[in-house]
């Protein structure tokens, strides 16, 4: 297995660890993260265009300017709606017609619908946290 493989369950598990550990300030190092992930996509692959460079902007935009937990909390929900939406999609089809689609392994199409799923609750938590 390739370590970018094995780089998506071990950054939501650092994710995890941070927001349980240090709380809502880990957000924008855990949004920071992944938009570096986004552009590496971006830049050299496997996608033309990634939305997560959109999302976790306004993550880390609001981390460091708003003023309100409500503008914090408002991108966090919108990153569970698009991580869900994609767990949802992915998860509608065997892991084998997942990974036949996108030309990878079906371990990796399996560890990537867990992704998609654990990523969906942590932004849900993340902004859950903004507001409590």
């Amino acid at each position: 297995m390739d370590a970018l493989t094995l780089l998506m369950p071990a950054s939501q598990a650092a994710a995890w660890i941070g927001l349980i550990l240090k709380g809502t300030v880990s957000i924008r190092y855990t949004a920071a993260f992944y938009w570096c992930w986004a552009v590496k996509n971006i830049a050299v692959g496997p996608l033309k265009t990634d939305l997560g460079i959109v999302t976790f902007s306004l993550v880390m935009l609001a981390e460091s300017f708003a003023l309100s937990s409500t503008t914090r909390a408002i991108p966090c929900g919108l990153l569970s709606l698009h991580f869900g939406s994609a767990a949802y999609r992915a998860c509608l089809v065997p892991a084998e017609k997942v990974a036949k689609r996108l030309k990878k392994t079906t371990r990796w199409a399996q560890i990537f619908q867990a992704y998609l799923a654990v990523s969906t609750l942590y932004w849900a938590l993340a902004a859950a946290r903004q507001l409590s």
